[in-house]
């Protein structure tokens, strides 16, 4: 057929063909592209941490590079005999330098810190890969040791401490750690465990 005097060109198959590769193509890219993107369970944690420290506002600072994927970094404490999170920031996830702060809590003694990322882990005896974690920040604070005061439907500290108030014999490990100076006891009554500062006691709520 003529058009505008010209021969209007049959598609041949080849080209019908090429241009369904190069459809599929596109289509498979963007499906994997947005998989990426949205599967941060796929992230491997990579990062150097360059920086660690407290400074005199009660601020831990870390710095870090070589990130390649956005995932939080976990900040831990050592309290009670083990390692506890008590915050956690969000990883920038790209390859150069990056500075993160948390507040912190200081318990009278010393002072452990430090931060930590979970890559995605299999279970049923899957491939599980170990948290990449940063350099210790030590430090001995002298402060004065917490003291308690137990009236009916409260215990009181001398001063604002991170605690945790549990049932005699719970486990704790994966309670969420607390700050104030006091507790409301309104609800729980008999024997309890509270660990705050740095102690460990037995106690019974009126």
């Amino acid at each position: 057929m003529d058009i505008g005097g010209g021969i209007a060109k049959t598609p041949t198959l080849a080209s019908i063909n090429m241009r369904h590769l190069l459809l599929i193509i596109i289509v498979v890219l963007s499906v994997n592209l947005i998989g990426q993107t949205q599967d941060s369970s796929r992230i491997h944690s990579t990062y150097v941490c360059d920086t660690i420290y407290v400074d005199n506002n009660q601020l831990l600072h870390w710095s870090t590079r070589l990130e390649s994927g956005s995932l939080p970094y976990i900040v831990e404490q050592y309290l009670w005999g083990r390692w506890r999170k008590i915050g956690e920031v969000k990883g920038v996830g790209e390859s150069g330098k990056h500075k993160y702060s948390l507040d912190v809590n200081f318990i009278s003694g010393m002072n452990r810190f430090r931060v930590k990322q979970l890559d995605f882990a299999y279970h049923n005896g899957e491939i599980y890969f170990p948290p990449r974690i940063t350099p210790q920040w030590n430090s001995e604070i002298k402060l004065d040791e917490v003291s308690i005061s137990i009236t009916k439907n409260n215990v009181s500290f001398s001063r604002p401490t991170l605690y945790i108030l549990s049932n005699k014999g719970e486990n704790i490990d994966e309670r969420v750690v607390s700050f104030g100076d006091s507790i409301d006891t309104s609800n729980q009554k008999g024997k309890h465990r509270l660990n705050f500062d740095n102690a460990t006691k037995e106690i019974r709520l009126k």
